[in-house]
């Protein structure tokens, strides 16, 4: 940053959002600091209406699933526990994350990922790791596992689940029709 600060530009810095009002914060402070207000809140008001129409349709899930989210495999697998955005994703739409005991992102065992049993397993890593949805079906003792019998294993857009931006609640329709496609349509 030091450099480009050398250079004579001007350096701004994103926190990462947990959130989905950070994540309008963070754009309203964009919009202000490169002369797009208008944009951005246009952007915003997108959004916003996006997820209160998620919000609304998340009422009819009467049995909340339990929902896996693999951010990564190797060399340990890694999810999101609370306090980060995927989190806040699933609790929007009303499913439980089974790493919702731990705090961020975290490491998990695969016999406690076995043992918690999730209906639906997401992986955001089918863009770099070729077959990863077959790769999570064929673990060892991962047979057992209700979304594996049920081949609730779905690769969903990293980008548009990790990165807190515009598309952020595309990402979030993207999830709630993997793991509710009977609330909200496939």
């Amino acid at each position: 940053m030091q450099q480009l600060r050398d250079a004579g530009l001007d350096v701004f810095v994103v926190e990462e959002a947990t959130t989905f009002d950070e994540v309008f914060e963070t754009m309203t402070i964009i919009g202000q600091a490169t002369g797009t207000m208008e944009e951005a809140d246009a952007q915003i008001s997108e959004m916003e209406a996006q997820l209160d129409e998620i919000e609304e349709m998340s009422a009819e899930v009467k049995e909340p699933k339990k929902v896996f989210v693999e951010v990564g495999s190797t060399p340990e697998i890694y999810t999101t526990g609370t306090g980060t955005f995927i989190d806040e994703m699933l609790s929007t739409i009303n499913a439980e994350n089974i790493a919702g005991d731990q705090e961020g992102w975290v490491s998990m065992d695969p016999e406690a990922i076995v043992s918690s049993n999730p209906d639906v397993i997401v992986t955001t890593e089918g863009a770099y790791v070729p077959n990863a949805v077959e790769l999570i079906m064929g673990r060892n003792g991962f047979a057992e596992i209700t979304a594996v019998q049920d081949e609730a294993v779905y690769n969903l857009d990293s980008d548009k689940l990790t990165r807190q931006g515009p598309r952020v609640t595309e990402g979030l329709l993207e999830l709630a029709r993997a793991v509710y496609p009977e609330v909200y349509g496939e």
